[in-house]
């Protein structure tokens, strides 16, 4: 969809939609894709923007997205808050509170992933997201900070309800270092992976995604 100063688009990936973005600016030059960052969805923001600041986490402004209806009329279709407390240079957290019925929304993306198998893939959902940091304990503290009372499992990874779990890890530079995706059926992606040469380095029970990365992110299929 184009929204006038930029044009995006999505993919679902069962609990996680991973959005394509190019601005439209002429001036642009293009370059390498990278990750921008990734969005958290946030309860009401009534409430949530208090209980930051009771915890002492800095985030910035409600900024509303307005864009033109088909009846003419301009709506709010989405406000994003900026969370620079767990936030780097490369990577951008934010919250973002749609105005649209979310959960309506992500079920029926959900039942074309099933109605499709999954694609070629068999994917089910992500698992988990693994963030790299130059400073993996000031950040795991930060995250406990926002995301107390929740805890890390016995592995590092955080639980984010229905979406994918988080780890954060140390790296020579900050960014997503990766996605573990589950899929229902590892032969037949390897199958398929294989067929397009894509097919990666294995382990035992793990494949993962040959060929060029976007800005480094390793892709890794589980069962």
């Amino acid at each position: 969809a184009d929204y006038g100063g930029f044009a995006s688009g999505g993919i679902s990936i069962g609990n996680v939609n991973l959005e394509l973005f190019q601005s439209s600016k002429r001036d642009t030059q293009a370059g390498p894709s990278r990750m921008l960052g990734f969005a958290l969805e946030p309860g009401p923001l009534r409430t949530t923007l208090p209980a930051l600041d009771a915890r002492g986490i800095t985030h910035g402004k409600p900024v509303p997205f307005r864009s033109r209806q088909p009846d003419g009329s301009n709506a709010i279709r989405w406000t994003t808050v900026s969370l620079p407390f767990v936030s780097s240079e490369a990577v951008n957290v934010f919250l973002c509170e749609y105005t649209h019925d979310v959960p309506a929304r992500r079920r029926e993306l959900q039942d074309q992933l099933r109605a499709r198998s999954g694609g070629p893939l068999t994917i089910l959902q992500v698992r988990e997201v693994v963030y790299g940091t130059s400073q993996p304990q000031r950040m795991q503290e930060r995250w406990q900070t926002l995301l107390k009372p929740v805890a890390p499992s016995p592995t590092g990874a955080w639980p984010l309800g229905a979406g994918p779990a988080l780890r954060v890890v140390a790296a020579e530079r900050d960014g997503i270092r990766g996605m573990e995706i589950q899929v229902r059926s590892l032969p037949e992606a390897r199958q398929y992976l294989q067929r397009h040469g894509l097919l990666g380095p294995e382990e035992p029970g793990r494949l993962t995604l040959a060929g060029p990365t976007v800005d480094g992110l390793n892709l890794t299929l589980v069962e």
